[in-house]
């Protein structure tokens, strides 16, 4: 049953509000909160990945993930504005206030996004996977190429059905604001959305799913056993910067997404029960992956650390902070036509060959 919900200017549940929405005022900050971190940490931390790759290349690895990498930033960006930040905004008024055109635009961006944010992950496996196997074949590809194919997903990604489903059949009879997750949705079991574009929409969209999640942990444990193999031809030890990053950034996004779509298959069955609660841990756990790449990068890639020490310590000389200036690595003995300018001293000196 649906009813008239003035603050949407659409329709929601009858037992929404009663029965889904928070009803502990400190579990609702709490979500605040956490939803609050997870935005500050993704809009600066995504936006230093960006600074840092275009402007500095501070993130010394093969040219075809350094791009997925930036477009992977660009849909954690989305996500946040799309995604976390109404979040934030719909548990502080405990209802949605933003109106039904934002409910809609909000609801179509983060779902973009959302796809966007998997296929990038997917290619970022498989891609490594093909660089570490054929170094050979992969070492042409230029940077405009990557870039323009990465377009072209994003250009798929937007007219693939379920993108153009909720964009041009704008049933608002099926729409509501959840207070499950604290965000608009379309009631997609709603006698309204009974036809055969809508459940051959559904079936694509859930065999694009599957296929993200077999590829994806596949292509991972495959890129692991293919770098030690090539290690072993060359008698080296394998070059983990690479290998590690993509590791850990598509593992983290296999966990921390997966859950959700379990409970939320399991639960539009019907077959088992699933508690309120549980369904709303799920969906925020999802924002995790959102802020972990940056850390990843930190973690796995040293040009990246180096970057960021050096940018820090020049801002604590010029906000006075650190008396000492920052000493130059430079030779005497170098001409002077070889000797790096001053924006070239922020950019990172190391350079690692990784694969």
């Amino acid at each position: 049953m649906l009813e008239t919900d003035p603050d949407l200017g659409g329709h929601h549940r009858a037992d929404n509000y009663t029965l889904d929405r928070i009803q502990s005022t400190g579990e609702r900050y709490l979500w605040i909160i956490y939803n609050i971190a997870v935005a500050l940490c993704s809009l600066t931390g995504d936006t230093i990945v960006l600074v840092a790759t275009v402007k500095y290349n501070a993130i010394n690895l093969h040219r075809v993930v350094v791009v997925l990498i930036q477009h992977l930033a660009v849909s954690d960006l989305m996500l946040t504005l799309f995604r976390v930040v109404p979040n934030i905004i719909s548990l502080t008024a405990d209802r949605w206030v933003l109106g039904t055109f934002l409910c809609t635009f909000v609801m179509n961006a983060q779902w973009l996004a959302y796809w966007m944010t998997g296929i990038l992950t997917c290619c970022l496996a498989m891609s490594k996977l093909l660089i570490v196997r054929y170094p050979l074949r992969t070492r042409f590809s230029t940077t405009k190429q990557v870039h323009m194919a990465c377009g072209a997903l994003w250009v798929l990604s937007l007219v693939s059905p379920p993108q153009l489903l909720l964009i041009f059949w704008r049933d608002h009879e099926a729409m509501y604001f959840d207070y499950t997750m604290y965000m608009c949705m379309y009631d997609f079991l709603s006698p309204y959305r009974r036809s055969a574009i809508f459940y051959a929409t559904l079936v694509y969209t859930g065999a694009v799913q599957i296929l993200m999640y077999i590829i994806i942990p596949l292509a991972s444990i495959l890129l692991v056993i293919e770098a030690r193999k090539s290690a072993g031809r060359l008698g080296a030890q394998v070059r983990w910067q690479g290998v590690l990053t993509v590791t850990m950034c598509t593992a983290i996004y296999f966990i921390s997404t997966l859950p959700a779509i379990i409970v939320s298959a399991i639960s539009s069955n019907g077959a088992v029960s699933v508690s309120v609660s549980t369904k709303r841990t799920m969906h925020f756990v999802t924002n995790f992956n959102i802020v972990t790449n940056f850390f990843v990068y930190c973690l796995t890639v040293v040009t990246f650390r180096v970057f960021l020490k050096t940018r820090v310590r020049y801002l604590a000389v010029q906000l006075g902070l650190s008396p000492h200036p920052i000493k130059s690595t430079r030779r005497a003995s170098r001409p002077a036509s070889r000797t790096m300018s001053n924006d070239q001293d922020m950019k990172t000196s190391v350079r690692l060959t990784s694969l």
